[in-house]
């Protein structure tokens, strides 16, 4: 038999297989590595939102436009923590109609998110729904957010 060549990653032998395990946590995996990732478009960032948020400037006319309104809950549940991500506070006037979603969830990220812009205009709306608000997990987000902005 001859031997594999040198930069061979990935060496098995017959008498002792590699497990995944001694691969991924060895040092195969410690070079850092670089994603080119291609344009945000509307259908990438809200199929992305499905799954977690996106964080990025690129993505925000999407996720004001497209995702807070969207019907997945998981959708508009990450879209609202993105937007409190991005720190853009001319986002607080499209978060706060989801203080009123039917989603606990949603409800909770739009008022964390609201809490992260600090923008004054989503008072009154915070005011408004937190004697309402019946879940309490919501309401301490629904608080906070009136805390921070307040200062």
């Amino acid at each position: 038999t001859t031997d594999p060549p040198s930069n061979t990653l990935l060496q098995t032998d017959s008498a002792r297989p590699k497990k995944v395990k001694d691969v991924f946590c060895g040092e195969l995996v410690s070079a850092p590595l670089s994603i080119d990732v291609p344009p945000w478009t509307r259908d990438n960032v809200l199929w992305t939102l499905e799954r977690e948020p996106v964080i990025s400037g690129d993505a925000y006319p999407y996720l004001t436009a497209d995702a807070l309104t969207h019907a997945a809950e998981k959708v508009r549940q990450n879209a609202a923590f993105s937007l409190g991500e991005l720190g853009r506070t001319e986002a607080a006037p499209a978060l706060v109609p989801l203080l009123q979603d039917p989603v606990r969830e949603v409800r909770g990220a739009a008022a964390r998110a609201l809490g992260k812009l600090k923008n004054p205009v989503a008072l009154d709306a915070l005011h408004a729904v937190k004697e309402s608000e019946q879940d309490d997990w919501v309401k301490s987000m629904i608080y906070k957010a009136i805390k921070a902005i307040e200062g």
